[in-house]
């Protein structure tokens, strides 16, 4: 039986906020670059509508939201912290102090309501095609993590010192252990790769890398069983790369490292 045509990946964009005529011209023109456009009012119905759908970028219109955009940015990055920086800001010209501090915090691209027509596509372009989000089959979810999801009492107990996350794009998944080290500011990395759609499925000799906005910070290779093991200092904001064709080049946000400063902290 052959091939039939390859369907192309739809491009789908979430836009935060209620004020029609700026969500109508958003819509029209991201609609005519081939992406697929869900709109929403509020915080609760934004999380709600990522659960639902995987999107490649977020359009955030501080101004006519319902929830205020700290609160907003926040449920975005402790439920889906890979879309956090994904999320394009509208601003007004010179902006609040809240937002300026925001966009400087979450490193966000923001665009002026003025300007909007002008630079929407351009500055929201790179977040399409950049990396493994190039087609919304490649977007990472964030599918578990034990601060967030309630655990039986003993295992409550056992990951007390620890976060464990599961990501997971397509069949491919990626199983993290998060743990500060004692009586120090660095933190143990131990992860998986696999495919739950092929479970013989090998990712040995695959490259995995540390990142940070300071640049590269460290680097190991997966042993037969996909498994890796790396260890780093504290930054704030950490990327993951896994290396490998087939995992198509996956790039994962970790959850921000705040908790594992203050349990170093709670250690000195």
């Amino acid at each position: 039986m052959g091939a039939g045509p390859e369907q192309k990946s739809v491009l789908r964009v979430l836009i935060v906020g209620k004020e029609p005529l700026t969500r109508d011209d958003i819509r029209i023109l991201l609609g005519s670059k081939g992406c697929e456009c869900t709109t929403a009012a509020s915080s609760q119905q934004a999380l709600a509508a990522i659960e639902q759908k995987d999107f490649v970028a977020i359009v955030l219109d501080t101004q006519s939201s319902e929830s205020p955009a700290t609160e907003i940015i926040s449920g975005i990055d402790e439920n889906h912290p890979n879309l956090v920086e994904r999320v394009l800001v509208i601003t007004e010209e010179g902006g609040s102090p809240e937002i300026r501090h925001l966009i400087e915090q979450y490193s966000l691209p923001h665009v002026e309501r003025r300007l909007l027509v002008q630079q929407l596509w351009r500055s929201l372009e790179p977040l399409l095609y950049s990396g493994a989000f190039r087609y919304a089959a490649d977007v990472v979810r964030l599918i578990f993590d034990s601060f967030r999801d309630p655990l039986p009492a003993g295992l409550r107990a056992s990951e007390a010192r620890g976060r464990r996350v599961l990501y997971a794009c397509g069949s491919l998944t990626v199983d993290l252990w998060i743990r500060p080290e004692e009586g120090s500011h660095r933190i143990t990395l131990e992860g998986q790769i696999l495919d739950v759609a092929k479970p013989s499925r090998r990712f040995e000799n695959t490259g995995v890398a540390l990142h940070s906005q300071k640049g590269p910070m460290a680097h190991a290779t997966t042993n037969e069983f996909g498994e890796f093991h790396l260890d780093f200092e504290i930054q704030p904001r950490v990327g993951l790369k896994i290396e490998d064709d087939r995992a198509h080049g996956l790039t994962i946000s970790l959850p921000r490292m705040e908790w594992a400063t203050r349990k170093a902290a709670a250690w000195s």
